[in-house]
């Protein structure tokens, strides 16, 4: 029996990408589990926060395996057995970065690694506990949550959660761009918004695109 699983969501309009991740799991013999949810009123921003929500579900379904969680808009590239043998209560990779002097970083929520702790199942809960603000996403608010859990967080090599800008030459879990093209709320609505403008006012707001080269 496998020491570990595969989870994650999809809503109907993304199940090609689920189409698409699904053959290569089986091809490198990952046990998973992905289910179908329907759409959450609120746009593409209320969709990806609902992702703590089904992580907690994931690991509900799986109280004695590592749960492998990632987006569904993925592929699988080689063994992610490694995976299941990290020391850390809860595992994401941290792309960091210098640019003229100064240093940041960030979290991508791609792919997360939760072993079957209490702790790394408080660190679900304190996630899904965050205040949100109008225009939020998973990774704000997986941000905040990191900043308050009691856990042991580990690194993730940049291979286990890519995507095509990182130009990894080995990929071992390959992330595309599904929302690229999808409507999102831009910078000026989330600061309108802040500031108490009524709401049908900023929804008016031109929303921004990405593409698979940037914003738009």
């Amino acid at each position: 029996m496998s020491e570990y699983v595969v989870c994650g969501y999809y809503t109907p309009d993304y199940r090609r990408w689920w189409d698409k991740l699904r053959p290569t799991l089986e091809a490198w013999g990952a046990p998973h589990d992905f289910v179908e949810v329907p759409k959450v009123v609120g746009g593409w921003e209320a969709n990806t926060m609902a992702k703590p929500h089904h992580l907690l579900a994931a690991l509900d379904r799986h109280p004695d395996k590592v749960v492998i969680f990632v987006d569904v808009d993925c592929t699988v590239h080689n063994s992610l057995e490694p995976l299941a043998r990290l020391r850390g209560d809860v595992a994401f990779y941290i792309r960091t970065k210098r640019k003229r002097g100064a240093k940041w970083g960030s979290i991508r929520s791609g792919t997360l690694v939760l072993r079957p702790t209490p702790a790394a199942r408080d660190f679900v809960v304190t996630w899904i506990r965050q205040r949100t603000e109008f225009g939020d996403v998973d990774q704000n608010t997986l941000m905040l949550a990191v900043c308050e859990a009691r856990c042991s967080f580990e690194p993730l090599p940049v291979a286990y959660c890519c995507i095509p800008a990182d130009k990894v030459a080995a990929p071992i879990i390959f992330h595309d761009s599904a929302s690229a093209g999808v409507a999102k709320v831009g910078k000026i609505a989330k600061a309108a918004a802040r500031v108490g403008l009524p709401r049908w006012m900023v929804k008016a707001m031109p929303a921004k695109r990405t593409t698979l080269e940037g914003t738009t």
